[in-house]
């Protein structure tokens, strides 16, 4: 019969091998070979995954339904930030709260990309600071492909395909204008006036023909505070203008404008518009411009809340 140490060698013969073995998959296997890339937002998680297709591995950080302004990262999304191939993000100070994790993630050598500069961005009316919120303009996001696809080429992703899958993701996005405007085109020229939560859409008015006439708070943030006085100044430029409709965005809290419309008086709606995530039950950017094409155009025509 053999002996104890016979076995014990095979034993350790097999253990070998089978670390051996790990250390193929590991290093040679699908889940190696797809680079982690890292996204702040819904909207950007989006078109990183339909240009990278099953080459990355996309991760957003900021939950749907969250306000990107007010989002300060875990140690563990620190951590995913700092390993990651690639991070994604749209700068021109949307992710506030993200700011020293995505130096952070610098620091260390990961390359990060922040779409919005390169994206022609306007300074927000009233202020020096550029207006982070390029997506809400489709002429201005399919131009985001272009940076996408430049930096997964740099990552060793092939670019003949990304190139295809851009291509591809450029014309939906082009095909979503092309729906937003004629939802739009029941809004008569005159009653094309906007109140807003926060100075998010002015790109959208811009590119289909309407004007922000008043913005609750002041910047492009969501995170400052108007006084009595700015609210009592948007509640008469609202009564002047006729306009009985005030929309708010589902990733911030409507207590502000709920005190304008209460400041107004009478029949004044209070419309929620999605702007900074998508919804999980449409994830899709589509989705998101078309439903709020709708609800601007429904909220305009009838003061009602859709």
């Amino acid at each position: 019969m053999p002996g104890p140490h016979r076995h014990l060698r095979a034993l350790l013969a097999l253990a070998v091998v089978a670390a051996l073995l790990s250390g193929c998959r590991s290093s040679d296997g699908p889940a190696s070979a797809r680079p982690a890339v890292v996204v702040t937002t819904s909207i950007i998680g989006e078109l990183v995954r339909a240009i990278g297709g099953d080459a990355v591995s996309v991760r957003v950080l900021i939950p749907e339904g969250a306000d990107p302004h007010d989002i300060e990262p875990s140690a563990t999304d620190a951590a995913r930030m700092r390993q990651a191939a690639l991070v994604v993000a749209n700068g021109l100070g949307l992710e506030e709260g993200l700011a020293s994790a995505l130096r952070a993630a610098r620091a260390d050598g990961v390359p990060v990309l922040e779409l919005g500069p390169s994206l022609d961005p306007v300074d927000a009316p009233g202020t020096d600071h550029p207006d982070p919120h390029v997506w809400l303009d489709p002429d201005r996001w399919a131009r985001a492909a272009a940076l996408v696809v430049d930096a997964l080429a740099d990552r060793g992703i092939d670019r003949t395909e990304l190139e295809t899958r851009a291509d591809a993701w450029r014309d939906q996005v082009r095909a979503t204008g092309t729906d937003v405007r004629s939802i739009l085109a029941s809004v008569p020229a005159g009653d094309r006036l906007l109140i807003t939560n926060h100075d998010a859409l002015e790109y959208f008015a811009t590119r289909f023909g309407f004007k922000v006439i008043g913005v609750v708070i002041p910047g492009g943030s969501t995170l400052a505070e108007p006084s009595a006085a700015d609210i009592s100044r948007l509640a008469t430029t609202m009564r002047t203008s006729d306009v009985r409709a005030v929309f708010t965005e589902t990733t911030t809290s409507p207590r502000l404008v709920q005190m304008l419309a209460k400041e107004v008086g009478g029949e004044v709606a209070v419309i929620e518009l999605p702007t900074d995530s998508l919804d999980h039950r449409d994830p899709t950017y589509r989705s998101l411009l078309t439903t709020l094409a709708h609800r601007i155009a429904d909220g305009l025509a009838t003061g009602t809340n859709p």
